[in-house]
């Protein structure tokens, strides 16, 4: 497996390529004021939900990809160097939005402000993911050292199955609460094992089975949106849950 990985796998490409198209296309319907403000009252607003169910999986795409790949790495230099990489790739988007900001919208710069929001990853909307994934890296090695010391697969789904309760399970059932959600901002690390676990494990599925899965899931999980939110904003229903 580790041979196999130290080569460009294709299948890989495709899969961030989808990511990718679907992070832009969430973030089109995180645009449309009307979808997240105005009352859900007619059965036309499925399509939204339905469209949201897909794309919704852009991130944890990415971050399964890490644990696909990442889930033999050590603590040592060579893997903490690639950490200025990313920030790196961070301060660039961060240049160009200063420059955006001062040439295109016309803002005032102030150097240390912009300083300030550069380090608390607040310059654009969107660094929270660089802030996240910062963190799941350093971590990184050391949730390898769990995963690679579980005894045997049924161990690692247990591990697989119990994050997923505690931070992502809770958040479709949040009107009524009926189970803690003490733990969402830890589903980084639930979709990082996930990916170590198809990495380890292969599934010998058909394409026709896993469209109809995949088919499955997005109808279930926009269902049970459409129906909480019915009657409610989006925006609406999330202040209650929170």
């Amino acid at each position: 497996m580790l041979e196999l990985k130290s080569k460009r796998i294709f299948s890989l490409d495709v899969i961030r390529c989808f990511a990718i198209i679907f992070v832009i296309i969430l973030h089109f319907l995180l645009n449309m004021g009307n979808f997240f403000k105005d009352d859900i009252d007619s059965i036309v607003w499925y399509i939204p939900f339905l469209i949201r169910a897909l794309v919704f999986t852009g991130v944890p795409l990415f971050l399964m990809l890490s644990g696909y790949l990442l889930n033999q790495r050590l603590a040592n230099k060579k893997f903490y160097k690639k950490l200025f990489y990313i920030l790196g790739i961070y301060l660039i988007a961060s240049v160009f939005t200063a420059l955006g900001n001062v040439f295109i919208l016309n803002e005032p710069f102030k150097f240390w402000k912009a300083f300030n929001k550069i380090l608390e990853f607040e310059y654009f909307p969107y660094s929270w993911y660089v802030e996240m994934y910062v963190g799941l890296f350093l971590m990184i090695p050391f949730l390898n050292v769990l995963w690679n010391n579980l005894k045997n697969k049924k161990q690692k789904e247990y591990l697989i199955v119990t994050l997923f309760f505690i931070s992502i399970a809770c958040t479709i059932c949040r009107n009524p609460q009926v189970l803690p959600d003490y733990w969402i901002s830890m589903y980084p690390i639930t979709f990082y094992f996930v990916g170590a676990w198809f990495s380890e494990y292969e599934i010998s599925w058909t394409l026709k089975k896993s469209a109809y899965s995949l088919l499955s899931c997005v109808l279930i999980f926009s269902g049970l949106n459409f129906a909480m939110c019915y009657h409610h904003s989006v925006h609406k229903l999330n202040s209650l849950a929170d």
